[in-house]
């Protein structure tokens, strides 16, 4: 069963959720069509691989230390030193994620202004991109069968917080009240023919390592990416295409706020389903099936404030 946490009743609370990827790339034998190889830029990988990490991204400020992004008033900040990590930060206080093989991670110029990326010096490369609401997705590229199969994303968490690992994978962050600080979304890896890579978390203690089963048989780069989101309002549950289709599908407008629950069920941190009924019930399956025509997703935005519902958006994938 998935883990859940409270809601915290207060304004101004950073709320951080990751999700995990992995791409591999490669010199040898195996390759996707002959379209990517070893030597393209992180961005072009990205592109060719998993395009979808290069939506929404930011036009943040830039200076010699690295990016930084301001969303209602929180601070995320990507920096050109590797063994400094990622930061979120907020008035209520940070979140620190550190990157893998910073200690030997040299910077690779890049065109897109949002990303940052590494070349950790060991047949992988780490590009982060910062994304407009505020986020970070941490794409890690593997070349090759050389590459290493483990990845460490030290956590600098509050003092008393605690990292459960749920039944499906998945990853809760809660403060010691209880409440949902961030929800990290079970390890996905593909290969650069969009293959499915087995991959999973493990965690120990603040660490966590997402281990990538590659093997000199994929077809490389192979593609790694914690993705974090940071929300000063609350709480953001997005559902994938697939999930927002089948929402779109339901008979009635009742139904329609069946399957949502369902799958909110499932989701870490997730919002009371009572909480977004009446408002889900109605727009309804028309309003749902509209996203979903338009190629977009749904998300339930739920505030920190108390006694209100969570509000269905339309957002992109």
């Amino acid at each position: 069963m998935t883990q859940r946490s409270p809601i915290r009743p207060t304004a101004l609370t950073f709320f951080a959720a990751v999700t995990v990827a992995a791409t591999t790339m490669s010199t040898s034998a195996v390759y996707a069509a002959e379209l990517v190889t070893a030597d393209m830029s992180p961005e072009v990988v990205l592109e060719e691989i998993a395009p979808e990490t290069l939506i929404s991204v930011a036009a943040p400020d830039t200076g010699p230390e690295g990016i930084e992004l301001v969303v209602n008033e929180v601070s995320t900040s990507i920096p050109t030193d590797a063994s400094d990590g990622i930061e979120f930060e907020s008035n209520e206080g940070a979140l620190t994620v550190s990157l893998p093989f910073a200690e030997d991670a040299e910077q690779i110029p890049t065109v897109i202004d949002g990303m940052v990326a590494f070349d950790n010096g060991n047949g992988s490369q780490t590009a982060s991109v910062l994304k407009d609401d505020g986020g970070v997705q941490i794409n890690t590229i593997i070349e090759g069968p050389g590459a290493p199969t483990r990845y460490d994303y030290e956590l600098a968490i509050p003092d008393g917080a605690t990292i459960t690992q749920n039944d499906d994978g998945s990853i809760l962050i809660s403060d010691k009240d209880g409440y949902a600080l961030s929800s990290i979304d079970p390890a996905w890896a593909k290969d650069a023919n969009g293959a499915s890579i087995e991959t999973w978390y493990e965690v120990k203690g603040t660490t966590l390592t997402q281990v990538v089963a590659h093997s000199s048989g994929d077809a490389y780069p192979i593609v790694a990416d914690p993705s974090i989101n940071v929300y000063w309002w609350g709480i953001g549950i997005k559902f994938t295409k697939a999930e927002t289709k089948k929402i779109a599908a339901a008979s009635s407008n009742a139904g329609a706020l069946t399957v949502a629950c369902g799958l909110i069920a499932n989701a870490p941190g997730a919002v009371a389903c009572g909480a977004a009924g009446f408002v889900l019930s109605a727009l309804g399956r028309d309003w749902a099936k509209g996203v979903a025509s338009r190629g977009k997703c749904i998300q339930l935005s739920q505030t920190w404030a108390t006694g209100l519902p969570a509000v269905p958006v339309e957002v992109k994938c």
